[in-house]
């Protein structure tokens, strides 16, 4: 047996989290629940958020029982949900608050993917299933409500002036699966 290390894990699910200590001799795994908290969307706007706020103090909370109990972890990993997602400025600042995957704006999503763009190409590029809440229906909700989504050649002219163009970009590049550049109407 070695020494023993000790890793923290952060679970977080959709209406609570936890920080679990695994400790390790070598042979044993031991798990200890150090903290639970509750995961209280918030709606603002009419629109369900992730309270990441909340969910950052649960976790520091649970760190800080860590290192109150001596604990030292070689490592801190965190489990939260597979289809939600934040979106970053260049200098890497969370842009706003997640929207939850329970949203109402991704209603009917799904369907209007597939109606754009087939069904049969949606699952062979990406294996999902079709639920509204899944990352890419999510993604195009945000770009239906959003005009500050812009494409990179629309960023350029924005970063330098501050200015949003007046219109949305009519073509977009897209990679083919062999890497080329095809222009798409």
């Amino acid at each position: 047996m070695g020494a023993e290390k000790t890793y923290l894990a952060a679970d977080l699910g959709a209406g609570s989290g936890r920080v679990i200590a695994g400790r390790y001799d070598g042979r044993t795994l031991r798990l200890d629940a150090l903290n639970r908290f509750e995961n209280n969307p918030v709606t603002i706007l009419g629109h369900i958020h992730w309270n990441l706020l909340s969910l950052y103090a649960g976790i520091r909370e649970g760190m800080a029982i860590a290192e109150r109990d001596g604990l030292a972890p070689a490592s801190i990993g965190v489990d939260t949900w597979g289809v939600d997602y934040g979106l970053f400025d260049a200098s890497g600042r969370l842009l706003g608050l997640p929207y939850a995957y329970r949203d109402s704006r991704n209603d009917g999503m799904a369907e209007a993917v597939c109606a754009r763009l087939g069904r049969r190409a949606v699952y062979d590029k990406t294996g999902i299933q079709f639920i509204d809440f899944n990352t890419l229906f999510q993604l195009a909700a945000e770009a239906k409500e959003s005009d500050a989504l812009l494409t990179k050649a629309s960023l350029r002219p924005h970063r330098s002036s501050g200015q949003r163009p007046r219109h949305r970009p009519r073509r977009s590049a897209r990679r083919s699966r062999q890497g080329r550049v095809r222009r798409q109407p």
